[in-house]
């Protein structure tokens, strides 16, 4: 770190010197265009060279060679959530344009702008401005949550909702891309940072939190899966034991889940740490009697509850989040 002082010219503008050895290693000359940047939390960002939207404006990708849908849709993933604004996707073959276009179709924010028979451009329509990452972490919170409700219902034989719990994890999907593509994006870009309202740390909490919520919404879709395969539990002590820790830990997750977006205390996070740490201990309690079950009952049991242990890890995940981001001024 170097400390310079503010200098005022004829009055009015103010100046500032950099050392020599920066101007060399960055090749600056006299004359060059410097951009300025303001940032929320008091920094002034100098750059040199290209606008910083530059660095993620556009983006083009031959995919000629490697003619699967597959790889258009991982490539088409990758560049969105690395933040583009425009992608560009060169392929002759029909099958992976068609990949593209329907990938495009379920991602949030973006549409396919042009298409040849030789290329698919997926543009960026969205304003940032308008983006409330908090917002989009609450609504992966509710879906994921309704999974997991939908799940332990189906377990206990309350609904028949397996298919519903599969068909959401594509909202999932969804809100957890475009969460990350705009942490991407402001780890880059100064001005997306403000245009989210935000600070890195913030930022990287939500993202966090994020990637633990889509890990719920995947073992809540794991434990429909089981129920539809071996179908519901039949009435018993073990089976609704199994249900009221479900619940516990849906309590956990939401608990720290709200912490993280709302900036809640240390008490609160404490609190859901708690209550993870508590239903966690009794899930595990409840797998060791399993061994007493019938067979087919023991199956789908230790299923279940591998599943909801799975949860509560990721509800105490999402807590230490919690109680890092209250315990930072």
């Amino acid at each position: 770190m170097e400390t310079r002082k503010v200098q005022q010219v004829g009055g009015g503008t103010y100046t500032v010197s950099i050392p020599i050895s920066w101007a060399e290693e960055h090749e600056i000359q006299a004359g060059g265009t410097a951009y300025l940047y303001t940032h929320c939390d008091g920094s002034l960002v100098v750059r040199w060279g290209e606008r910083e939207e530059g660095t993620l404006g556009a983006v083009d990708v031959d995919l000629d060679g490697r003619h699967d849908g597959a790889v258009a849709t991982r490539t088409l993933n990758a560049a969105y959530t690395t933040g583009f604004e425009r992608i560009t996707l060169h392929t002759t073959d029909a099958a992976q344009r068609e990949a593209i276009r329907d990938r495009a179709r379920t991602l949030v924010g973006v549409d396919v702008a042009e298409e040849s028979d030789e290329h698919v451009e997926v543009g960026w329509l969205l304003d940032a401005s308008g983006l409330s990452i908090d917002q989009s972490v609450r609504q992966l919170r509710f879906v994921a949550g309704s999974m997991f409700d939908a799940a332990l219902a189906t377990f206990a034989g309350a609904t028949a909702e397996a298919g519903y719990i599969t068909d959401r994890t594509e909202e999932t999907d969804r809100l957890a891309r475009l969460v990350e593509r705009q942490f991407t994006r402001a780890m880059v870009l100064f001005e997306e940072l403000d245009r989210l309202d935000a600070t890195r740390p913030q930022l990287f909490a939500q993202y966090r939190a994020t990637r633990e919520l889509e890990r719920v919404a995947a073992d809540a879709a794991e434990i429909g899966r089981a129920v539809r395969q071996s179908g519901p539990a039949a009435s018993t002590e073990l089976a609704e034991e199994i249900q009221t820790v479900g619940d516990e830990v849906h309590e956990a997750v939401e608990a720290a889940a709200d912490t993280v977006t709302d900036g809640g205390s240390t008490a609160t996070a404490h609190e859901a740490l708690d209550r993870a740490g508590a239903a966690t201990e009794e899930a595990r309690r409840l797998h060791r009697t399993v061994a007493t079950e019938e067979p087919p009952s023991a199956v789908l049991f230790t299923r279940v509850l591998d599943g909801v242990l799975r949860i509560a890890g990721h509800a105490k995940a999402i807590g230490e989040v919690a109680l890092e981001r209250a315990v930072r001024p």
